[in-house]
């Protein structure tokens, strides 16, 4: 059963359509990663989950609950919604240290001192955080300051957590080590995931563990929800010229090898795996 809806969301800045007649279903639980290059419209989907931004057709319901809606006329604000997001930037106040900077939107709920301190030492605690609660951003290194955006998501114990290609400012071995503490931190605390990647960056670590993945070709439009491995082989070869060096690692591999001779077998394995599922 579907937890997260978007229907026929289509969101314009002026004459640009940033996102065209969008459809995606989400289940409780789930991590959904969307697959693109820059200004393909995943940041806009998902300012719009959040509430930074607000339709201009469709709806976006979660669990049941409405949240926006053009035709009834309906936005809920995103402090109402109980969504963490974390974004690219590393998004941390500079004169606050670690543990204030997890505490502060737990502050600006009103909640009592002692809930505060719990909430914020436990998610401190799960981002192992808990040796540098007194050090400020300036002390600690990128990896740190991308925990403290997470913990920060996680203490408000949200329901949704919106990851905006989080990890492509971290080097390549810490933005693997932080692929599977996400994970794990799905598996804590139960929340779905939904996360955006520009495709340099294969937010499922090559693992089916991190569910569908929502490929986008066009801006604005969503091209097909297929298995992790199927569609990043896709966009390596078809989709994104820019990442070419894994295909020439494939040619080496396999001599004489064209895209035109790898699309049937991509196609017979599709279809493999979508009997498999009947």
């Amino acid at each position: 059963m579907s937890y997260v809806k978007l229907e026929h969301v289509t969101k314009r800045f002026g004459k640009v359509t940033a996102v065209s007649d969008l459809n995606i279903d989400i289940e409780q639980g789930e991590c959904f990663s969307m697959l693109g290059p820059s200004g393909c419209g995943k940041t806009t989907t998902l300012r719009m989950v959040a509430g930074f931004e607000d339709l201009d057709e469709g709806e976006i319901s979660v669990g049941g609950r409405l949240l926006s809606s053009s035709v009834k006329k309906y936005y809920l604000p995103p402090e109402k919604r109980n969504f963490g997001m974390v974004f690219q930037a590393f998004a941390v106040w500079p004169h606050l240290n670690v543990f204030d900077n997890v505490a502060f939107p737990l502050q600006i709920r009103g909640l009592s001192r002692t809930e505060i301190a719990e909430r914020t030492r436990k998610a401190i605690l799960h981002t192992g955080l808990e040796k540098y609660e007194t050090a400020y951003p300036n002390e600690i290194s990128g990896g740190q300051k991308q925990r403290i955006a997470l913990a920060r998501a996680i203490a408000i114990n949200p329901s949704v957590m919106l990851l905006d290609e989080p990890l492509s400012n971290l080097d390549p071995k810490l933005r693997e080590e932080m692929r599977f503490e996400i994970k794990d931190l799905q598996r804590k605390f139960g929340f779905t995931i939904i996360f955006g990647s520009n495709g340099a960056v294969r937010p499922y670590s090559g693992d089916a563990r991190w569910g569908r993945t929502t490929g986008w070709y066009a801006p604005g439009h969503l091209y097909q929800a297929r298995e992790p491995f199927y569609l990043q082989l896709h966009w390596t070869l078809e989709l994104s010229p820019r990442y070419c060096r894994r295909w020439r690692y494939l040619c080496r591999k396999f001599r004489g090898l064209r895209p035109c001779h790898l699309r049937p077998a991509l196609q017979s394995a599709s279809r493999s795996a979508n009997n498999s599922r009947l």
